[in-house]
Formats: C-alpha cells, structure tokens, sequence
C-alpha cells in the first residue's frame, strides 16, 4: 500500500493509518508528503486534517520539504510555515477553536534548533496582525538565547535533518592526477571552504580560447553561495578571454558534473539539476581531437555539488586548471550516502 500513495487518495490513507495506528504506512506517506510538499501543503484537505492527524505527519522523523527530490535550503522553516498556515486556515477561515495547549502540540513538532535563520520567522510572525501566540514569540526567542545550550540527546531530529548533512570528496580525473604526478596547490580552495548548509547559488566558468590543439582551457571557475560569499578556483597566473555563468533556482541544486578534457586541459562543462534542468555545455565541445568524458555525481538520491578543490598546472601560454575533485553533500541517514559515482563516460550524446 506504501507504493501506491498519490495525491488523490494521501489524505484518506493519513486518516487510516492514524485510526489503526499503522506507523509503516504513515511513514510510507510522510516520505511521499515530503516529495511532494508543494502540492501537499497547498491542498485545503490537508489543511483540514483533525489537530492529531496533522500533527502525526509533521511531527514524524521521515517527514520535511523537497524540491524535485531534495530537501529544501531550510526545511524545517519551511514546515513552521506549513504550521502557520494551518493555524490561519482552521482559525480564521474554518473558525475553529484552538487553545494553548493546541499550538503547544504544533509547536512541539518543529524541531527549532535545525533552522538556519529564526529572524525569517519572527517578520512573519510579526506581519500577520490577526494571530497572535504569545507562545510562538517566546519560542522563538528562547531558542535564540538559550538555545546553544541545550544538549544535544534532549533533541529531536528529522531524517533528513542538518545535523545529518556530511561531505562526500571525490577523486581528480586527469590522466596526471591519477599517476600522482600534479600535486594540489596550496593555494587551492576546498570544500570546507563554506559552511556546509551554504548552497551555491551561481556558477562562473573562465576559459582561454588558444590552449592546447587550439581548445578552449579552464583557467577559472568561482562558486556563489546562498550567503553572500564566493570561493574562486584560479593560479597565479592566467589569462582569461571566454567566460560562462549561470544562476540556479531557490532550492535548485547540481546533481551531476559532466567534464571533457584532452591530457591535462579541460575544455568543457556539461551540469544537471535537480529541477531537470540541463545547463551547457560550456567551453569547447564541438572539437575534432581525442577527448576523454567524465562524470561525477553522489549515489545518495538526496545528495548534491556543494564545491570542489582545484588542482593547477602550467603552460608556456598561461596558467591552468589542471583537474578539478568535486564534493558533495549527503545525509548519512540515507543509503549510499558515503559513495559517489565517478569515472569515464563515452555518451558523447550529453554534449550534443
């Protein structure tokens, strides 16, 4: 029955399994919520659900927010919105009466501690003018101050959960890399360069058009973040006179890095997301030479590109990137979460 939850029949399903108590089935219907959120939170049958019933789908450990298969920047703020919005539908449309202990219950649900950013919460709590919870406002700020010393046993966790968030490194893909010759410069960034909940939200690649057999070469590549900060790949010296960007979506993510290069030069991108998008290719992918292909995603279904460390060589004509070791991040609550798939790939069709 788990398999066969859809949007037509979740809400009837949610009602059974809170009846029989049956905690496998509701547990198949919170990861079905979860990949569904957006379409769940705005059905008015949902936001209709007895206080017992709703609360047993936010509350459960495999329940949060996803965009196309991954959880959203914040989850856990976006379901005390879901909260919020429960409360302004039963209460100001439906007109039913919910006491202290009733939003005790919701807000006992919210894990507090896993969100990323309270002020975002507390202007909307402060813009809304008709409800007013004395007790979301003094949760709100008790987490704030007191919240850092609360052990962390006394804490309650969702699967997918940023306390659970772990990087996955890679291994470099050029032919010199994998001999041991070209050893990582110092000056190279990695990925710890950025808290591991700051997702990127820009990418900017710069080429040189007259590199090796006249190919186009990576000399630079610099990742923004969700926070304002950007981590620049790039030796001393270079010269740049290509340059490629692109912008991801709110809670858009990479899930999948295609590169080209011929010996020691890259010469082309190919990037997937989440929201199926396929981005390139940049740099020179319509050349004649021998090139080799690889592809580099994470195995965890929910696993993302969250940097890469740079790896730098040097030619008569200019500095370059020599290979690039991409990093991910994974759950470890989920399987396969410390593998990555990497290594060669001959579907020239990618780049087409």
């Amino acid at each position: 029955m788990v398999q066969r939850v859809t949007t037509e029949n979740v809400i009837p399903l949610i009602k059974l399994s809170n009846r029989f108590n049956l905690s496998i089935l509701l547990d198949g219907i919170c990861m079905f919520a979860s990949r569904n959120y957006d379409e769940l939170s705005d059905m008015k049958t949902f936001l209709k659900l007895s206080l017992n019933e709703f609360t047993s789908v936010i509350d459960n450990y495999n329940f949060t927010a996803m965009k196309y298969g991954i959880p959203f920047h914040d989850p856990e703020s976006s379901i005390f919105q879901l909260v919020w919005k429960y409360l302004n539908h039963n209460i100001l449309e439906m007109r039913e009466q919910f006491d202290d202990s009733d939003v005790n219950t919701l807000l006992k649900t919210i894990r507090i501690h896993d969100i990323l950013n309270l002020d975002d919460l507390k202007e909307l709590v402060e813009r809304n003018t008709v409800l007013k919870f004395p007790h979301i406002n003094n949760l709100l700020m008790t987490e704030q101050n007191s919240g850092s010393n609360i052990k962390k046993s006394h804490l309650k966790y969702r699967k997918y959960s940023n306390n659970f968030k772990i990087f996955i490194k890679g291994t470099s893909f050029c032919n010199n890399c994998v001999a041991g010759v070209i050893r990582e410069e110092k000056s190279s960034r990695g990925f710890d360069s950025t808290d591991i909940n700051d997702r990127p939200t820009k990418v900017k690649l710069h080429f040189i058009g007259y590199g090796t057999n006249h190919l186009s070469t990576l000399v630079r590549i610099s990742i923004e973040y969700k926070s304002g900060s950007m981590i620049s790949h790039e030796p001393e010296r270079y010269k740049s006179d290509v340059e490629h960007e692109f912008d991801l979506e709110d809670d858009e993510v990479i899930t999948k890095v295609f590169v080209k290069y011929h010996g020691t030069f890259i010469f082309a991108f190919k990037f997937k997301t989440n929201f199926g998008r396929e981005l390139g290719p940049f740099g020179d992918y319509d050349n004649m030479y021998m090139h080799i292909t690889w592809k580099s995603e994470s195995c965890c279904t929910t696993g993302y590109l969250h940097s890469c460390v740079s790896i730098y060589g040097r030619s008569s004509f200019t500095d370059y990137i020599n290979a690039l070791t991409f990093s991910w991040v994974t759950f470890f609550t989920e399987e396969y979460c410390r593998t990555y798939l990497e290594g060669f790939d001959s579907d020239d069709d990618l780049y087409s």
